[in-house]
């Protein structure tokens, strides 16, 4: 994984707008950020140079390379991390963000017990 636009546009958008983003993030699951997926990083490659089996909470930056080894299912889910903000703002905080206007909607009414009364 490259931190790009193209390649992890979630990372590189939390960059931007100053939002740091460490290692340990991106191994959390992003349905569940309490259980980590079953991959390590390997390596990090930095313009400055390179870290073998750097420490989980080093901070990205622009530009960095990640090699990670894990299972296929933990790549698809990290590959769902990195390329969308909202999951990468759960395992980073623990909230769900309902951005766009059609869920911000249904969730005013939806599930049925959130619905006010009166």
């Amino acid at each position: 994984m490259s931190v790009t636009p193209e390649l992890a546009e979630a990372v590189h958008w939390a960059l931007t707008i100053r939002r740091g983003v460490i290692l340990t993030e991106l191994l959390r699951d992003p349905f569940d950020r309490a259980e980590r997926l079953s991959a390590e990083v390997l390596l990090v490659s930095h313009n400055d140079g390179v870290s073998e089996l750097p420490d989980e909470d080093m901070a990205l930056r622009f530009g960095d390379s990640v090699l990670f080894a894990g299972s296929s299912e933990a790549k698809r889910r990290l590959d769902l991390t990195v390329h969308n903000s909202n999951l990468l703002n759960y395992v980073q905080s623990g909230r769900h963000s309902d951005r766009s206007w059609v869920w911000r909607r249904i969730g005013k009414w939806w599930p049925p017990w959130r619905r006010r009364t009166g």
